[in-house]
């Protein structure tokens, strides 16, 4: 009888704990077969044992005992904890997975700007050197052609010296024509006009054309008929006037100064213009030796 009632109140309490999860059974369930047990204990011995034997065998089957209650109990427990457990270690598997990418996506990404960096830094560089090497060409081939005169020229340019030759001292020995070519290319090589052969015979300063055949119109009428003249004597001459052309543009000079204005001579120019030389017709000279021998 004491046995069917503490099994029927281990039940109990088992079940209102929460320790059996297979099998749910309510506390008045319990209770009922309990009672049935009790009953089955209590009956009087002229009945029907075997019954009543059978009765209590299936009843007290029906109840579980304290070892496995407490092993239900152990079982929930560690698969409750090993369940967390695997989530905890996922969650933190996946954590370290989504740290460890995005570490290298910042990675890449330094690598990437780093890369473009360096390579704009290059180009630059290479740009900027580049340019200085123009730069010094230049500068040097400049300092080369105002030192000496250069040997360098287009046709266009050859065409327009022994044209403004022809023009100014067609007349007069070969000197004569060199020195005219000499006023140009000196001018060219001069800080203190243009840089270029068509600049500097063009050039159009303080309200004129410095040249009076730019002015005129004979440099260009000369320009058109190059290379296409008829007559015997003015060929030879424009020949000799572009033989001419070419030693002052080789650098070739009459005097032993540079000078930058010619005209024809008088008395009066020589002595207003006291820094220059007679050759031929024209009077060669300069303003001021100083400022113009540069």
């Amino acid at each position: 009888m004491r046995k069917g009632l503490v099994l029927g109140a281990l039940f109990a309490a088992a079940v209102a704990a929460g320790l059996i999860a297979e099998k749910p059974v309510s506390a008045s369930e319990i209770t009922r077969k309990t009672m049935r047990i009790e009953s089955a204990y209590v009956m009087d011995d002229t009945g029907n044992v075997l019954q009543e034997t059978e009765v209590r065998q299936e009843m007290e089957a029906e109840v579980p005992t304290v070892e496995s209650l407490l092993k239900a109990a152990e079982e929930k427990k560690a698969a409750e904890e090993r369940t967390a457990a695997e989530k905890a270690a996922a969650e933190a598997k996946a954590a370290e997975e989504k740290a460890a990418a995005e570490a290298k996506a910042a990675e890449e990404k330094a690598a990437a700007e780093k890369a473009a960096a360096e390579k704009k830094a290059a180009e630059e560089k290479a740009a900027a050197e580049a340019k200085a090497a123009a730069e010094k060409a230049a500068a040097e081939k400049n300092s080369s052609a105002k030192s000496s005169g250069s040997a360098s020229y287009t046709e266009e340019e050859l065409k327009l010296v022994a044209c403004v030759i022809y023009c100014e001292a067609g007349n007069q020995s070969y000197n004569g024509k060199l020195a005219v070519g000499n006023v140009i290319v000196n001018r060219v090589n001069s800080k203190l006009f243009p840089n270029t052969i068509h600049d500097v015979l063009y050039q159009y300063w303080n309200g004129s054309y410095q040249w009076g055949l730019v002015a005129d119109g004979r440099l260009d009428r000369a320009m058109a008929v190059y290379g296409k003249r008829t007559n015997a004597t003015e060929r030879a001459m424009e020949e000799e006037c572009i033989k001419a052309a070419k030693a002052a543009l080789a650098g070739q000079q009459v005097f032993n100064t540079k000078y930058y204005f010619f005209c024809v001579y008088s008395q009066s120019i020589a002595n207003n213009m006291p820094y220059g030389e007679k050759l031929g017709t024209h009077w060669f000279y300069n303003n001021n030796t100083t400022r113009y021998d540069q």
